[in-house]
């Protein structure tokens, strides 16, 4: 796999609507408009595997921003022993709180 991460500003000159963004089928994590959405599933990993996996990815960061990379996404139950995997989004968006907006894609992803 290999992923880019661009300005949002390099792709789209509108304004970027975290939860419109996620829909009803995505990703949403944000508080006062800062924070990330993601659409899609690049893989599914389990636990013990989410950070190997993520070291694999190629990533090449072209915006600004510092320390932007793919993510995993998941809940972890409260019974641990319980079966739970991490997703690697194929598309995700975010807003810094000095309002910096970028958007990592994964393998050429289109957003839905």
């Amino acid at each position: 796999m290999r992923a880019v991460t661009k300005l949002l500003s390099q792709i789209t000159d509108n304004k970027l609507d975290l939860t419109s963004f996620a829909k009803d089928n995505g990703f949403l994590f944000a508080k006062h408009e800062i924070g990330i959405a993601a659409q899609g599933v690049a893989i599914r990993v389990k636990p013990i595997d989410a950070l190997s996996t993520l070291n694999k990815i190629e990533h090449q960061n072209l915006s600004s921003i510092e320390n932007l990379a793919p993510i995993a996404l998941g809940c972890i139950p409260f019974d641990i022993k319980q079966p739970h995997d991490f997703v690697i989004p194929r598309i995700v968006v975010g807003r810094t709180p000095n309002n910096e907006e970028w958007i990592t894609i994964i393998d050429d992803a289109e957003p839905d």
